[in-house]
């Protein structure tokens, strides 16, 4: 099975990464894009601009395509165009589209974190809030209203602190999967 963990930033995905690396065993964990990239020698403008959000993308894609059957991502393909409209520049919305469709299929799961009030991990000072908050309004949207880009890949949105949001995920997958 393979599941991706989608959010903003900030709002405790790499967190969750890391306990079901726990409860799920046997599942291999990859990081954000952005900081596998980074260890490659990749530098990013801060923000990334909407070409280096589409290379994380397709750097996903790659991870994705090549992954075994029981891994964890941390990030979905969405979350890459929720960065890119979070912008504020034009982007061709089939281009997009036809970058994320090429491996969402792939992915059993995606569990969406929303930003909760409050924040359940602490938000540095030099962060950004509102562009925070418009990429996770538009990952709300997406999730909500994009069915042609989700493909067969399940979403559940999930909430509370780590220990409630490992469960909803346990529940979420089959049974055979927990450690």
């Amino acid at each position: 099975m393979r599941i991706a963990i989608s959010g903003s930033f900030c709002v405790g995905k790499t967190s969750l990464v890391e306990s079901l690396s726990t409860a799920l065993k046997g599942y291999e964990t990859f990081s954000e894009p952005y900081h596998l990239m980074e260890e490659d020698g990749h530098s990013f403008s801060h923000p990334p601009t909407v070409d280096e959000y589409e290379d994380q993308l397709n750097y996903l894609n790659s991870l994705i395509s090549s992954s075994p059957s029981l891994s964890i991502f941390d990030r979905s393909p969405l979350d890459f165009l929720a960065f890119a409209k979070a912008q504020g520049e034009d982007i061709d919305p089939s281009h997009w589209q036809e970058l994320i469709t090429e491996e969402i299929d792939a992915l059993d799961y995606i569990f969406y974190i929303p930003i909760e009030q409050p924040d359940r991990i602490e938000v540095p000072d030099e962060e950004n809030l509102e562009f925070r908050g418009q990429v996770d309004e538009i990952l709300h949207e997406l999730f909500n209203d994009s069915d042609e880009l989700l493909g067969s890949a399940r979403v559940v949105e999930i909430s509370g602190d780590i220990s409630q949001r490992v469960a909803q995920v346990l529940d979420h997958i089959a049974p055979a999967n927990r450690s």
